[in-house]
């Protein structure tokens, strides 16, 4: 039930297959098993995949525990 997407960050690939994945259609804000890859690229510490998603324009929708770790992975 996840999107490829969610494996890349579920499985810490590399931010150039997370670009790729994007590059041809990856929604991040897709929602599986009741998160979305931003909130999971959130609670996984990964900034670098919230900047990538950001630059690209996806929006930070994110919402209590999520919205406080996205805040810290992007250190703001």
């Amino acid at each position: 039930g996840y999107t490829a997407l969610h494996q890349a960050i579920r499985r810490d690939n590399r931010l150039a297959i997370v670009a790729r994945l994007l590059d041809h259609g990856g929604d991040p804000e897709v929602v599986a098993h009741g998160r979305s890859a931003l909130a999971r690229a959130a609670g996984d510490g990964r900034g670098d995949v919230l900047r990538l998603c950001l630059e690209r324009g996806s929006r930070l929708t994110l919402r209590g525990a999520d919205r406080l770790m996205a805040a810290c992975a992007l250190d703001d």
